[in-house]
C-alpha cells in the first residue's frame, strides 16, 4: 500500500523521510525551503539499462536535498506535482520546471 510522504498547510512543508526505524517527519516554512524543482532524468540500473522518468527536488536550508523520484512514489507524484507547484506559488518559493520531453 502506498503512503503519501509530501503534505502541504497554509506556509508549512512537511516531508516524512526514511530515519532509522520508521518514517521522521520534518517540517518546513516557508523561510526554510529554498527552491523546489520538477526534472526529467535518465539513468543506468545494473550499468546497462536506463532508467526515464521525473524528479522532484526539494532544497532547505537545514536537511540539504531531497528528491522524490516518479519511479518510487509512483502512486502520488502528480498529487505532490500540482501540490508544490500551488504552494511556491502562494508562498514565493522559487519553483523550476525543466521539462526535457
Amino acid at each position: 500500500m502506498a503512503e503519501q510522504y509530501i503534505f502541504t498547510e497554509a506556509n508549512e512543508l512537511v516531508l516524512l523521510l526514511k530515519g532509522q526505524a520508521e518514517r521522521v517527519s520534518h517540517v518546513f516554512n516557508s523561510a526554510d525551503v529554498q527552491r523546489v524543482s520538477f526534472s526529467h532524468y535518465e539513468e543506468k540500473r545494473l550499468w546497462v539499462i536506463p532508467v526515464k522518468g521525473r524528479r522532484i527536488t526539494i532544497i532547505c536550508k537545514k536537511l540539504g536535498s531531497v528528491e522524490f523520484d516518479e519511479n518510487r512514489h509512483r502512486a502520488f507524484f502528480e498529487q505532490y506535482l500540482s501540490m508544490l507547484r500551488k504552494w511556491c506559488q502562494e508562498n514565493k518559493v522559487t519553483f523550476y520546471d525543466f521539462p526535457k520531453e
